[in-house]
């Protein structure tokens, strides 16, 4: 399975409809800001990832920073049989340059 980059608003979009937006940072970066309404779980523990999320029809959108992690990622899960994976090209930086909204520690 080939996995589809999509943009940040694309992903905005999805995640409105009922999409899960994973962020796949690690903590530090994650605590620093993220897309609000994500979910976190780092790479480093990207073996956990098929426990976390067993369904794997479900749409999952993965995000990193820049757009690469989340493409390892999402490779990772493609081959393990998820059907339904989106890696956001640009990642978080796209996301706020976009003007998107991040949640951090200042507005949690």
């Amino acid at each position: 399975m080939i996995v589809k980059e999509i943009d940040v608003e694309l992903a905005f979009q999805m995640q409105a409809q009922g999409d899960l937006i994973i962020d796949v940072r690690e903590q530090h970066e994650w605590e620093s800001g993220h897309a609000t309404g994500a979910t976190h779980h780092p790479k480093s523990q990207i073996t956990t990832l098929k426990d976390t999320f067993k369904n794997n029809n479900q749409t999952l959108i993965l995000m990193c920073q820049r757009g690469v992690r989340s493409k390892t990622v999402a490779d990772y899960l493609a081959d393990l049989g998820y059907q339904k994976l989106y890696s956001v090209k640009g990642g978080l930086t796209a996301w706020e340059d976009a003007k998107l909204p991040v949640t951090n520690n200042t507005t949690n």
